[in-house]
């Protein structure tokens, strides 16, 4: 965890600098963004796995393990966005070039995940790369080999990263258009990986069960086009920023 955000951080003052903003910004939205992802991470675990607080209280509330990414994410955009607000800066604008960051701390943040085999993994898979985690957090039984699905969503979200970064180089995008991009690919991918899992379901469409990560990910999804389509309203986010100056 201590690695998701120092890389985040790094990222985060390397694109601040990029365009003239202070590089010292990175620290502390990054520090609030841990505050309030992790509080809100542990929060969501206790309303998803309710009967595990119940079990062992103790271990829920103080273990290394029991964290929901989603949650954490809207907790800590919520501590940022008071920061921002506090210092008086355009939200959208910071939104844009925080997206990419975002991309890394999680590709990182999963990397943890299939070390500690927490339980994120997927099925019972029978592909060449499919693996077991009989040591892990949550152990799966000797010889049972499963997908490793926090593998696949770090591939997708440096994907994602290189795709955002790029994305600015090629050609001006209004404001928005970033973090919408950010929104939509990182919620469709959570949503696709969700299939793999083995996660409570919170609701059923007609035979397709869908878990609580899913229904957050459509959500997140919608926000992500609103902010695509508004930006073909407004001027380039880094023309926002060069105005800041």
């Amino acid at each position: 965890m201590v690695c998701c955000f120092l890389a985040a951080w790094r990222l985060l003052w390397l694109e601040l600098v990029a365009v003239g903003q202070r590089g010292e910004l990175a620290e502390r939205m990054i520090t609030w963004a841990a505050i309030g992802g992790i509080l809100g991470a542990r929060l969501g675990f206790l309303v998803s796995f309710p009967n595990d607080f119940f079990q062992d209280p103790l271990g829920v509330l103080f273990g290394g393990a029991g964290f929901v990414f989603l949650w954490g994410f809207v907790c800590g955009a919520a501590a940022v966005t008071y920061l921002l607000r506090k210092e008086q800066l355009p939200l959208l604008v910071f939104a844009d070039i925080v997206a990419p960051t975002l991309c890394v701390g999680y590709a990182v943040g999963r990397i943890g995940c299939q070390l500690s085999g927490d339980g994120d993994y997927g099925i019972v898979s029978n592909l060449p790369w499919a693996m077991g985690y009989p040591l892990g957090v949550f152990p799966t039984v000797p010889g049972v080999r499963v997908h490793p699905t926090p593998v696949y969503e770090t591939v997708l979200s440096l994907t994602f990263a290189w795709m955002l970064i790029q994305s600015t180089k090629l050609h001006p995008v209004g404001t928005g258009w970033r973090i919408g991009l950010y929104l939509i690919l990182s919620s469709l991918a959570r949503f696709s990986v969700e299939f793999l899992r083995i996660e409570p379901v919170w609701l059923k469409l007609g035979d397709i069960p869908l878990t609580q990560a899913q229904l957050v990910s459509l959500g997140l999804t919608f926000l992500g086009i609103v902010f695509l389509i508004r930006s073909r309203h407004k001027t380039s986010w880094l023309e926002q920023v060069a105005a800041q100056r």
